[in-house]
């Protein structure tokens, strides 16, 4: 019974199915890879033997493999079988069991049935050869030491130095847009009353209302009748073509963001955004501090941030990408 036991380990090596004549069926099964939450395991794929007593039908690969192995014919093999067989029935009625080395345990239950239990550790598969459990504990944040929530402070105070100067930028740049677009609406000519320039430049003011306060000294007034000198040795002004000004989004105070890249040369940083740009992501920009960052997008809340970050994943350029927290 010993050699019925190897034959049919051997022979599960590279098939899923050996049945025993007038005995019953071994079929594999494939499982796949399986995480034990309680042990915080990684199990590896293995094979399982299942049996059935309905596989009864001869498909000769039993036989073949006997005759291959004792070099005997074909009768001869039959024969042997039958008698391991006959064996079998005979070890399982008197002991109710019969162990098969590396396959399992066959036994009767109390209704005379054949009953049977898988080796645990599986059987052996060429195709999982050396793979073993991997132990992987969950993650856990780790707590932030005083050093590093003060460089965070120092970053964040330089990035909101670093806007504000933008926002002064661009706060001058708008209230002198409005400035030239009142001087083009004023009269062509420089006979014309000053209560209408006076007029013209109140109804300017309306406009500033609506921009944020900035450094630049003077009144729209002085703006504008020092744009308007040029006008007296000229007879007419000429009326340029009509331009919109972009509206300046203010930075929120708390944001978040991607972050691509981390401790980046500024060679380097700057091609990098240029090379997103080209490939349709504009809001890649570059963050300096103490550890130069190449980030991507103003986001109001995390799940948003991490909701874009799903949808960008995809790409190569983000594929290490995470999510940061940008206190103004």
């Amino acid at each position: 019974m010993k050699t019925l036991a190897r034959h049919i380990e051997q022979l599960l090596l590279s098939n899923d199915c050996v049945i025993i004549p007038d005995f019953g069926g071994f079929v594999a099964h494939h499982v796949a890879a399986t995480f034990d939450e309680q042990e915080q395991l990684f199990l590896p794929p293995h094979r399982t033997i299942g049996f059935n007593p309905q596989l009864t039908m001869n498909d000769s690969l039993l036989a073949q493999q006997y005759v291959q192995a004792a070099d005997i014919s074909y009768p001869e093999a039959m024969r042997m079988i039958e008698d391991a067989v006959e064996r079998l029935r005979i070890v399982l009625e008197t002991d109710g069991q019969f162990l098969l080395d590396g396959i399992g345990t066959l036994s009767l239950n109390e209704e005379g049935n054949r009953e049977f239990t898988p080796a645990a550790c599986g059987i052996s598969s060429p195709a999982y050869y050396g793979l073993s459990f991997v132990e992987l504990a969950p993650l856990q944040e780790l707590p932030v030491t005083e050093e590093e929530e003060a460089t965070e402070d120092s970053e964040e105070e330089e990035v909101a130095e670093t806007v504000e100067i933008r926002k002064s930028t661009l706060q001058l740049i708008a209230a002198a847009c409005v400035a030239i677009v009142l001087f083009f609406t004023l009269p062509n000519t420089v006979q014309a009353p000053l209560n209408a320039t006076l007029a013209s430049v109140d109804s300017g003011k309306m406009l500033l209302k609506v921009l944020p306060k900035t450094e630049v000294r003077g009144t729209v007034a002085d703006l504008t009748l020092q744009q308007a000198k040029p006008s007296v040795q000229e007879k007419s002004v000429p009326v340029p073509e009509k331009t919109t000004t972009p509206a300046v989004m203010p930075t929120p105070q708390s944001y978040y963001t991607l972050v691509l890249a981390t401790d980046v040369s500024k060679r380097n940083a700057a091609a990098f955004v240029e090379s997103l740009s080209a490939k349709g992501f504009p809001q890649a920009s570059v963050r300096d501090g103490k550890r130069r960052r190449i980030v991507y997008g103003v986001f109001a809340s995390e799940s948003e941030a991490y909701r874009k970050l799903a949808q960008l994943r995809s790409n190569r350029e983000f594929a290490d990408a995470w999510v940061m927290k940008i206190k103004e």
